[in-house]
């Protein structure tokens, strides 16, 4: 049973971990989408998924839909999920 406990205490701190890496990697993309003048969402589903952040861009003219560009971040063990999946890509 303790090591039961002990397994769940380090779930929960691997956890939490992760989601402070993931805020660290979306502020640069964030910021230099404001810069840039998109409209930023974060943790949002665009259809496919859900993305931790989205630029939206609004090209000018009504006839045009806003298109959007979503970020997700990936952790080592994803990315080997994905490339089995995908075998052409690999790490940058």
């Amino acid at each position: 049973m303790n090591q039961q406990n002990s397994s769940s205490a380090y779930s929960e701190e691997h956890s939490h971990e992760r989601l402070q890496m993931i805020d660290t990697l979306k502020a640069p993309i964030i910021q230099m989408g404001r810069s840039l003048g998109y409209e930023v969402v974060e943790n949002h589903d665009l259809g496919a998924g859900p993305v931790h952040v989205a630029w939206i861009f609004k090209p000018g003219s009504e006839s045009m839909p806003d298109m959007r560009l979503g970020f997700t971040m990936r952790n080592h063990e994803n990315f080997e999920d994905l490339r089995e999946e995908s075998p052409h890509i690999q790490p940058v």
